[in-house]
């Protein structure tokens, strides 16, 4: 991931896409997830679309997200694009029990089609699955789990309903079927200067056991607990994530 901004400018066509794709692909794919709790604010998921700006040093990305309501469902989308590569994702997540819990996730790369994700979550089966994937892959589905983009709503989700307090675990079904678990610790809050205006943001920590990969993610309780700032540490390099414009929709 480190090698993309540093060797953008001087890489050659072919080398190009493989460090674009190796890259700022597996950066998107990290920058969904923020929770927390705050008092008194909308006790509701409200739809939206919102743009983001991806930076390291002078070289940036942008990528634009959306949520709307799809009658008992949730549909949240991200589509990302730098130079000549576009990595699309979608999730469609539904309420179980005050709970949110997806039922399907897609991950498209242009550039990388080996890359692609197709996961199925079968809840009443027990088991979530890729069977669209080069090589095809079956696990056991527990409670809890999610995905990388229905992490996001359910830790959201969380935070507006009061049932985040100062540290929370989150369990993810990566590429491949992998099982991640990240920690998230709440550090304080912090009044930020975004390019919407000033904001008071909840600050969280997150990492993953075992993992030298950190985040720091910065929250706005007045916008729905969207994620409004993130600055990612990996391998000594750091990349910044920073929210550029938002609609939000109410519950539409």
């Amino acid at each position: 991931m480190a090698q993309f901004f540093r060797k953008t400018a001087s890489c050659s066509t072919t080398s190009l896409k493989g460090v674009i794709t190796k890259g700022i692909a597996l950066f998107l794919l990290t920058v969904t997830s923020a929770a927390a709790s705050h008092a008194g604010d909308t006790g509701a998921l409200q739809a939206y679309t919102a743009k983001y700006q991806l930076t390291n040093g002078a070289l940036a990305a942008t990528a634009e997200r959306t949520l709307r309501k799809e009658g008992d469902h949730w549909r949240l989308s991200q589509n990302a694009s730098v130079l000549f590569l576009k990595v699309d994702e979608e999730s469609l997540i539904e309420e179980v029990d005050g709970a949110l819990r997806p039922l399907s996730y897609q991950y498209h790369n242009n550039l990388r089609s080996k890359s692609d994700q197709n996961f199925v979550f079968d809840w009443q089966a027990g088991r979530v699955s890729d069977k669209e994937a080069r090589r095809p892959w079956e696990k056991a589905l527990k409670s809890g789990y999610q995905d990388q983009l229905s992490s996001q709503l359910a830790l959201r989700h969380a935070l507006i309903t009061g049932t985040f307090d100062e540290s929370l675990e989150q369990t993810l079904v990566a590429k491949k079927g992998k099982i991640k678990t990240y920690s998230l610790t709440r550090l304080g809050e912090e009044r930020l200067e975004t390019a919407i205006g000033a904001l008071d943001t909840v600050k969280l920590h997150r990492q993953r056991p075992g993992s030298s990969s950190e985040a720091t993610l910065w929250l706005a309780p007045s916008l729905n607990y969207m994620i409004v700032k993130m600055e990612q540490i990996d391998d000594d390099e750091r990349y910044a994530l920073e929210l550029l414009s938002v609609d939000l929709q109410g519950d539409k």
